[in-house]
């Protein structure tokens, strides 16, 4: 769809058509499927970048592009949804069903950490309730240490916008000359 409506709609129906039809799809219940695999979550960032550059009609590098529109990449998407997810857990703003489910460390008053479980298996690592507490206990004090929810998902997306370079790295790339 997107490329079929590259040269006749103007850029604002565009992302609007990309926003409902396709970020949506990634949006949806990520934080359980997110982390499973990474070569299709490779995948999927590739039809992203595609599908942004058709928003566009650009050919260059699509960070600049992701930058424009204040979206995010699907693996930064991901770590959002994980990121805001523990916040609402941890200031008790979720449903009383959800409460518990993670094990405070005994420092918890001073970093907010979590325990995270030992697993023996590589493939239990990806399950929501370890990259949960993964993403999370990686994230800085000051971040976590947020006033409110939205002021902590307007400093995650500042940060991962931050990672964004704005210049292609490749050297002699096609889609940038």
């Amino acid at each position: 769809v997107m490329s079929k409506v590259r040269n006749i709609l103007p850029e604002n129906t565009k992302l609007a058509i990309y926003n409902s039809l396709f970020k949506s799809h990634l949006d949806y219940c990520n934080i359980a499927w997110g982390k499973s695999n990474s070569n299709l979550l490779s995948k999927l960032q590739v039809i992203q970048k595609k599908a942004l550059r058709n928003v566009c009609n650009s050919k260059a590098n699509a960070n600049p592009l992701f930058l424009k529109h204040g979206l995010l990449n699907v693996s930064d998407m991901i770590n959002y949804n994980l990121g805001r997810f523990m916040y609402q857990y941890t200031y008790d703003l979720l449903p009383k069903a959800f409460q518990g489910i993670f094990k405070k460390l005994q420092t918890h008053n001073r970093n907010l950490n979590y325990e995270i479980n030992l697993l023996k298996s590589k493939g239990l690592k990806s399950i929501p309730s370890n990259s949960l507490i993964d993403y999370w206990n990686s994230l800085n004090l000051e971040t976590k240490r947020s006033p409110s929810l939205h002021i902590f998902k307007a400093s995650l997306c500042k940060f991962m916008h931050s990672q964004y370079n704005s210049t292609c790295t490749r050297p002699n790339c096609f889609s940038c000359a």
